[in-house]
């Protein structure tokens, strides 16, 4: 998905070759830059997967005695190598701090959630992680993009300029066009990126920063709660029901109950702002949507979710997963 994302903002941009200037050796020049920035943003996104996906790797039935006895040794060699594995996303990371990329985006989210060795724990450089992630993310959303077009002309003989061939760069503004498929993985994009601004803001009591304010509002919190009006009205006959829930029934109470949660989350990081850090929004306001927001939650899916642990044991995997993270947080 992100490179594909990547690709299109890539066509045609400034980087590209139909923008360079027809110099001798100029379009091979950049093209192999873009080919090793692109190597850069790949490791990159490599071994943050690395460091994510290091938890689960079987790691000890290849250290362990056929006896099945846990020695202090075999411990240690599991350690090392999830310490290696995120030292070297730790080195791999850092061009994705400065180019705002998809690929620059997924390569910070993982890493910033990795777990890190207590030894190497930087809360400071996860930080500007985080920062320069949500940084990267308001760049590429923004409704336009300012560019610089490289044209170059011929100069005449007679002038008094001894370069025959001159070079003058334009600023110019730049709306991207995306189809239906790459718009939506945007959004995938963006609505993995607000989980995560949620969840960290809780876990780590941080005020937002990818929808600070009211601003997410606008952007979609207003879509979410006519979703889940609509939903509800949809689905309230379910209510009382000792029927065994639907494989697909089951996958949207999820969806939308997951939704509906972020929500939630988000409204109570809002109070926390404006109780600790900024103060910028009225603590009796923040404090009625949490309570209003609170209630909406449970009044539409309580039900619905204990028919989900009612039935867990035919849910789908997925839908497994699924019910598991969202009941990771209390609400």
């Amino acid at each position: 998905m992100v490179l594909q994302l990547d690709d299109h903002k890539n066509l045609g941009a400034p980087g590209s070759t139909s923008y360079l200037p027809q110099v001798s050796g100029s379009l091979l020049h950049r093209a192999r830059m873009q080919d090793d920035n692109d190597h850069l943003l790949n490791d990159a996104l490599r071994y943050a997967i690395y460091a994510y996906a290091a938890r689960w790797l079987p790691l000890r039935s290849a250290y362990r005695k056929s006896s099945g006895h846990e020695m202090p040794e075999h411990q240690n060699h599991e350690q090392d190598v999830r310490i290696c594995l995120w030292n070297q996303a730790k080195q791999a990371i850092f061009p994705a701090l400065t180019q705002a990329s998809y690929r620059s985006i997924l390569a910070l989210m993982l890493f910033t959630i990795s777990e890190a060795p207590s030894e190497s724990f930087d809360a400071g450089f996860l930080q500007l992680c985080n920062q320069a992630l949500f940084g990267h993310l308001s760049t590429l959303r923004a409704p336009m993009t300012w560019r610089v077009r490289t044209w170059q002309c011929t100069v005449s003989s007679n002038s008094p300029v001894h370069d025959p061939c001159q070079t003058s760069n334009i600023v110019y503004g730049h709306t991207e066009k995306y189809n239906e498929v790459d718009k939506s993985e945007r959004d995938n994009l963006f609505w993995l990126c607000v989980i995560s601004s949620c969840s960290r803001g809780l876990l780590q009591q941080l005020p937002a920063l990818i929808l600070p304010l009211n601003s997410g509002d606008e952007k979609i919190w207003s879509s979410i709660r006519q979703r889940t009006e609509i939903f509800h009205q949809s689905f309230a006959n379910l209510k009382g029901s000792h029927d065994p829930l639907p494989p697909g029934v089951a996958e949207v109470v999820l969806q939308h109950a997951t939704a509906c949660k972020t929500m939630y989350f988000a409204v109570i990081n809002q109070l926390c702002d404006s109780l600790f850090y900024h103060k910028l929004l009225p603590v009796e306001e923040t404090a009625q949507a949490v309570l209003e927001e609170s209630h909406r939650f449970h009044e539409v899916f309580d039900h619905l979710l204990g028919m989900c642990a009612r039935d867990y044991i035919y849910l789908s995997t997925e839908c497994r997963l699924n019910y598991g993270k969202l009941n990771y947080f209390p609400s």
